[in-house]
């Protein structure tokens, strides 16, 4: 997660169960991610 700004900043790293398999998806206000493992969805 990072702070927008002049100067990003990270201010939390997450931590997803599998290694990504694919592109990221941007939907409407949301990221999909697929896994090996999962598929999720950040909004």
């Amino acid at each position: 997660v990072i702070q927008p700004g002049s100067e990003p900043k990270i201010v939390a790293e997450n931590q997803l169960d599998g290694k990504i398999m694919a592109s990221p998806a941007i939907v409407d206000d949301s990221i999909i991610l697929r896994t090996d493992k999962a598929l999720y969805r950040i909004d």
